[in-house]
């Protein structure tokens, strides 16, 4: 594919399974035939995996809203709405293309990796975030289990025949010592 001000270069293009890998941080396990599954960035998919990605030679379908295509520079097309040159310009594909144009691509590019690696870090602050908030409430229930203990303790030495009390105290330091493991696991604390 020759003009006058450029030319496109197959062999430029970067590998399908690099430029995939890249594009989507959910991308799942590839089947024999180099098949991948992922979001959708065209629709809200409730299963998250309904784009079809082809590792090997870039191939694309969606089986939720039908969106499909040959290879990266057709992805690229659909997605950001390039014309072909442009879109084989952001693949670092076409030889002799503007100076404007792929500075114009870079920034859109840098954009696209900036807003993924905030939607990354957005995920990992709410695992985080969960994984706190998990800790709190083991901390809070053993501190639970220990007052309820204290209690039991101070009216078993107020009246020591109580044999259901006895009985209670056992099971409360079983349930403490649980209660101590699951936090100190969650917390990544070595028993000592």
């Amino acid at each position: 594919m020759r003009s006058k001000d450029g030319a496109f270069d197959r062999t430029l293009l970067p590998p399908a399974s690099a430029f995939y890998r890249r594009e989507f941080s959910n991308l799942s396990r590839p089947s024999r035939d180099a098949w991948a599954k992922c979001n959708c960035p065209w629709h809200n998919s409730k299963s998250k995996l309904s784009l079809c990605v082809n590792l090997s030679h870039g191939g694309f379908y969606c089986h939720g809203c039908g969106k499909k295509g040959g290879d990266i520079v057709a992805f690229l097309m659909e997605r950001d709405r390039l014309s072909f040159r442009a879109a084989c310009e952001s693949l670092g594909a076409w030889v002799g293309g503007a100076e404007a144009d792929q500075a114009r691509i870079a920034q859109e590019r840098k954009a696209r990796e900036r807003k993924r690696q905030a939607e990354i870090d957005a995920k990992e602050a709410a695992r985080q975030e969960a994984a706190r908030q998990e800790l709190i409430r083991a901390r809070d229930w053993l501190h639970t289990l220990e007052e309820i203990y204290r209690i039991a303790a101070a009216e078993l030495e107020a009246s020591p025949e109580q044999e259901k009390l006895w009985a209670s105290m056992a099971m409360l330091h079983e349930e403490i010592r649980e209660q101590e493991r699951i936090y100190r696991e969650l917390a990544g604390i070595e028993a000592v």
